[in-house]
């Protein structure tokens, strides 16, 4: 069979170059495509016409080392067409240069270059600009496209669409442009070889070819688009599940967040034997106040009093939630009644220094109940929230805005 040397990172169809680039697999979500088993089931319908052309493989080796391929470096950094340049002539290739993509075009009417070496990104016209020039004046040469600093898969997608027979990354490896450069070439001097040989068997090769390309570069475009529209679902999927744990009046954590939160902070903590603090918070005469005031000033309220208390998390394992329609809670693991209680003191002073005005030219003021423990693997949560519960109710009877601390011991 027909052999022509590949990087690694493409595929071939039993070692038959189309002449542009195929990705060995490309991800999508969480199914692998493979352009191998499209190849092998399409390979049967050329395979005829393949054993026809065989004869010719040593033929076209020598043909494509006497021709001289004539190639068009566009770039805007005369370093590099200076350096690829030489690179290039002591290959045996003809190069020509050009600065920008308008000069380009000019040189590619007048010179017809067998294949274009182009920068992705110049100024007044980009490489995207170019080939879509290119195609719209119908000047045939191949195209390799250079990313130098637009680098995505849409980036890949599009200069495929508008003809790209392959694409380097902005690393400079000669290697990856030469094998690039006699990738693309191949073809085409395997075409003109066949010519002059045999036009019947060529015409029935390039039409298998080009409709083979046709296929694959279409399921190459929809691999890539289905890949990029599952990073947006993944995307997606965590935003919704971030909303399902977050209460969307205040933004801090929601009571389901905080109960799975809770459990999961139990466990870990009765395994390495450290204390749990939580901290219950109640809004002083909150119903008077959303009667008097209205639900909107209301809402404001409770926002800024979570925020007070979100500032009081300090650790990273500190957690905030709405635990009701008033109230808060503030777990603290690694924290003891004293540190915890100090803790509640000072969200007790910010909320008060608030200054938002209540019945009665008083301020809203919060009540706090604060309990500690040792979780064990034995016990569950519940007669700690049960503790701080009722160390909250006894600052409501001890006159509010207080904060009242109390230890539960473990069972």
């Amino acid at each position: 069979m027909i052999e022509i040397e590949r990087q690694s990172r493409w595929v071939s169809a039993d070692s038959i170059n189309l002449g542009f680039a195929v990705p060995k697999t490309i991800q999508t979500g969480s199914k692998k495509h493979r352009s191998n088993s499209f190849f092998s089931k399409t390979k049967a319908n050329i395979i005829n016409i393949i054993n026809n052309v065989e004869k010719f493989i040593t033929l076209q080796n020598d043909y494509s080392d006497s021709k001289k391929s004539k190639i068009l470096i566009v770039d805007d950094s005369e370093d590099y067409l200076c350096v690829l340049t030489n690179i290039l002539r002591q290959e045996k290739y003809s190069v020509l240069t050009a600065n920008n993509g308008i000069e380009a075009l000019h040189v590619a009417a007048d010179e017809h270059p067998d294949l274009v070496l182009l920068d992705s990104f110049m100024p007044d016209m980009d490489g995207f600009e170019f080939m879509n020039e290119i195609k719209n004046r119908r000047i045939q040469t191949r195209i390799i496209m250079r990313f130098t600093s637009n680098f995505s898969l849409k980036a890949v997608v599009r200069c495929m669409e508008l003809g790209g027979c392959d694409y380097l990354s902005n690393v400079f490896q000669v290697n990856d442009i030469l094998n690039g450069i006699k990738q693309s070439l191949a073809l085409e001097s395997t075409v003109n070889l066949y010519m002059t040989e045999s036009p019947l068997i060529l015409k029935k090769l390039i039409n298998e070819v080009e409709l083979l390309e046709q296929k694959v570069k279409r399921i190459s475009v929809l691999s890539i688009q289905q890949s990029l529209l599952c990073q947006e679902l993944q995307k997606e999927n965590r935003e919704l599940q971030r909303l399902a744990t977050i209460d969307g009046l205040t933004q801090v954590a929601n009571r389901r967040s905080f109960d799975e939160n809770l459990n999961r902070e139990w466990r870990r903590l009765a395994r390495e034997k450290a204390p749990l603090s939580l901290i219950l918070c109640d809004i002083d005469n909150f119903k008077t106040y959303n009667d008097v005031f209205g639900h909107q000033t209301g809402d404001d309220c409770l926002r800024q009093v979570a925020r007070v208390i979100s500032l009081a998390a300090k650790r990273p394992a500190d957690f905030v939630a709405r635990y009701g329609g008033d109230e808060f809670v503030l777990m603290l693991p690694h924290t003891k009644i004293s540190g915890a209680a100090q803790v509640a003191q000072a969200i007790c002073s910010s909320t008060r220094a608030l200054k938002i005005a209540n019945v009665n030219s008083q301020s809203i003021t919060l009540s706090l109940g604060v309990a500690s423990t040792f979780p064990t693997h034995k016990s569950s949560p519940a007669a700690l929230i049960a503790a701080a519960d009722s160390a909250l109710y006894q600052a409501k009877e001890q006159g509010r805005d207080r904060v009242v601390a109390r230890t539960c011991p473990p069972i």
